[in-house]
């Protein structure tokens, strides 16, 4: 039985429950080589069309492993507390804020294949995002504060 909702109705409902913390899987054609990715959204503005995000990783990047200041902001995530993991612990990078995801590719993507939402994360990891984001010097001041804002709701 397919979804008796209309599009707009749909697209409202991704637009409720992709918040700040949502884990999502999707295609991302910016990476090198493009491949399908884990992502957190960690701040929405649907009237500007903006979606912030952070990448998960399946191991760290050497070049991360040999800058302290990169590497303290990598997240681990267990596969125990986010079973849709491949690896028993994949890495979530705070120190790279992205923005590729078109927001409304996104939902679109969300409507076609609602198992791509994964889920949020545990408010203890959301807490140590918050923190991470906080003392890395490789995003802007107003791009911290929006990004505190948004998860710290």
């Amino acid at each position: 039985m397919g979804n008796s909702l209309s599009i707009a109705s749909q697209r409202a409902l991704i637009r409720a429950k992709l918040k700040p913390g949502s884990i999502i899987h999707i295609f991302c054609d910016f990476t090198k080589p493009p491949k399908d990715k884990f992502c957190v959204i960690v701040h929405t503005d649907y009237e500007e069309g903006l979606l912030l995000f952070f990448l998960v990783n399946s191991e760290i990047a050497k070049f991360i492993q040999n800058e302290k200041r990169l590497l303290i902001c990598q997240l681990p995530l267990t596969r125990k507390n986010y079973p849709f993991f491949r690896k028993e612990t994949s890495y979530l990078n705070c120190a790279e804020i992205r923005d590729d995801l078109d927001v409304e590719k996104v939902i679109t993507h969300l409507i076609n294949v609602p198992q791509d939402y994964k889920g949020i994360l545990l408010d203890k990891d959301i807490i140590e995002v918050i923190q991470m984001v906080n003392s890395a010097d490789t995003i802007g001041r107003y791009e911290k504060d929006l990004i505190i804002n948004s998860l710290d709701n």
